[in-house]
């Protein structure tokens, strides 16, 4: 297919004083071959679940085409541990929950496309060794609310995480006739920035992960502070401070830590959204995983905690 673009000669408009020359350039964008696409994120608390869906092409703005009556199987070696050939607008749930430190094949196939596989391998998760946010006594403040991660990073070998915060508001609307409370509740993903210090060698350190600026949290890995005890701190806002008294906010974090692949994948789609919209970036390709297809799978492990800033 041929795309049509119009390509403004400034110079040509600064030596004859016109506002715009333009010409035509005919660019041959061409299509790919129809291919699978794969996509997984995986955690050993859950189960298996892979979203297949079919490739669409560059110029199309049509819907993803979702590919149901596929076949899913989960293998280790040559064990086949399940399969499922049932989707539902493309997803499919494996009977399995994924365990650490061990080989995974994901085979998918269709008899509309060619099959497409993935290897793939979750390292034993890096604990979380503390973390901290402080509570409200008084609604009325107007500021932010510090909190403080600490990890205890292992040394000589490349880790990646990422720290994920979501807030749940509840705050009183009335009362109903029978004299129970009527509650407004919302939650949403909490922005912030993560910088600190390094406990083992007493250095300040930021953490750069504007990169992923896209994502819920934050996502860096240990290349400044590998094998460290590190303190990592933030500042949520207090966006209570406008809702009634009576008031309950409760912020759920998580944190991750990442498989390889699932950094890789992040890094590169942040890249690619940034350079969206920029003339003078360099094309992004999304990395993949999936041999003969698309798509990524990778897993991490995550440890939750809740925390009742105000009640």
């Amino acid at each position: 297919m041929r795309i049509l673009r119009y390509i403004p000669l400034f110079a040509f408009a600064s030596l004859f004083g016109c506002d715009e020359f333009r010409t035509q350039v005919e660019l041959d964008v061409p299509d790919i071959d129809d291919q699978l696409v794969i996509n997984s994120f995986y955690t050993p608390d859950s189960l298996w679940s892979v979203l297949v869906t079919g490739h669409r092409y560059i110029l199309d703005d049509g819907p993803i085409p979702w590919v149901d009556g596929a076949t899913v199987s989960l293998y280790s070696g040559n064990e086949l541990l399940a399969e499922v050939t049932e989707g539902d607008s493309g997803y499919y749930q494996l009977p399995y929950a994924p365990q650490i430190e061990t080989d995974y094949t994901v085979r998918v196939s269709h008899p509309n496309y060619p099959t497409a596989e993935v290897q793939t391998r979750l390292k034993t998760p890096v604990p979380l060794e503390s973390l901290t946010i402080d509570s409200l006594q008084d609604i009325s403040f107007d500021g932010f609310i510090p909190g403080l991660l600490t990890l205890n990073d292992p040394a000589g070998e490349t880790n990646y995480y990422q720290l994920i915060l979501y807030s749940d508001i509840r705050y009183p609307l009335g009362l109903l006739p029978d004299g129970d409370t009527l509650w407004e509740e919302f939650s949403y993903p909490i922005f912030f920035q993560l910088g600190g210090t390094s406990a083992s060698a007493g250095e300040v350190i930021e953490v750069n992960a504007d990169v992923f600026s896209f994502l819920p949290g934050q996502v860096f890995s240990d290349e400044i502070f590998d094998g460290q005890l590190v303190d990592l701190s933030f500042e949520v806002y207090n966006e209570a401070s406008y809702l009634p008294p009576g008031t309950e906010w409760t912020i759920f974090a998580e944190f991750r830590s990442l498989s390889e692949d699932y950094y890789d994948y992040a890094f590169s789609l942040g890249v690619q959204r940034n350079a969206l919209g920029n003339p003078f970036a360099q094309p992004a390709q999304v990395f993949t995983n999936v041999q003969n297809g698309l798509g990524v799978v990778a897993g991490y492990g995550r440890t939750t905690q809740n925390y009742e800033v105000l009640r």
